[in-house]
């Protein structure tokens, strides 16, 4: 496979032990679906399909169980699977966000065993307290960079800006100070935060943190 958001990518034959490797658009590493073009297109939508796969076998065997056991089944085998390396390749697009919501909305049906077009989902999702999935993975995202910066998972940090000139009596040793295209180098207490996401350098990842820490 060969990375590049290119119109014309060089082609070139790879080989192992004389044997020339198949070249493919996608890759499968340790669950998760790898694109050329870095895109999670292929991955999104194959776990929403693996996760709908898991339903039908449910339905049919936990008819008439209560309520809180459909429910903890949910936790326990449609869970995982949505949100398996979600700090990943968490979808910025309303597109694929839908795309997953909707698993969890069918999952309610399943639940509450109502499949009337009538009912509202969104009242058996508020009734079983169930957050969004976005907001799952904004959460997720968040504690994954907590346990980067405070160094207990094995990822490294890059340094996010420079030492800033400017003190604050709030700020602490771990404090995290965007980059901006002017090069400011002003605290993130001291700044507005639209200003930092609007003119910041760093990856929307990385941005959509200041608004969840």
């Amino acid at each position: 496979m060969r990375v590049a958001n290119k119109r014309n990518v060089i082609q070139e034959d790879y080989t192992i032990h004389d044997h020339i490797l198949k070249t493919t658009d996608t890759v499968k590493y340790l669950g998760v679906e790898l694109h050329n073009k870095l895109s999670w297109q292929k991955h999104i939508h194959s776990t929403a399909r693996k996760a709908d796969a898991i339903r039908p076998f449910l339905q049919r065997n936990m008819r008439g169980c209560p309520r809180d056991t459909t429910a903890q089944c949910y936790s326990t085998l449609f869970r995982p699977i949505m949100e398996y390396a979600s700090t990943i390749w968490d979808p910025y697009t309303q597109k694929y966000i839908d795309c997953l919501e909707k698993t969890q909305r069918r999952s309610a049906r399943f639940v509450y065993q109502d499949f009337q077009r009538t009912s509202s989902i969104t009242h058996m999702i508020t009734q079983l307290g169930w957050e969004s999935l976005a907001d799952r993975r904004s959460k997720a995202k968040a504690t994954m960079m907590y346990r980067a910066v405070h160094g207990l998972v094995c990822i490294p940090v890059l340094v996010l800006s420079d030492p800033c000139d400017i003190s604050h009596q709030r700020e602490h040793c771990k404090v995290l100070h965007p980059v901006l295209q002017n090069n400011n180098k002003i605290p993130l207490p001291l700044l507005n935060l639209n200003i930092i996401i609007k003119r910041s350098k760093h990856p929307r990842e990385i941005r959509g943190l200041f608004s969840v820490l």
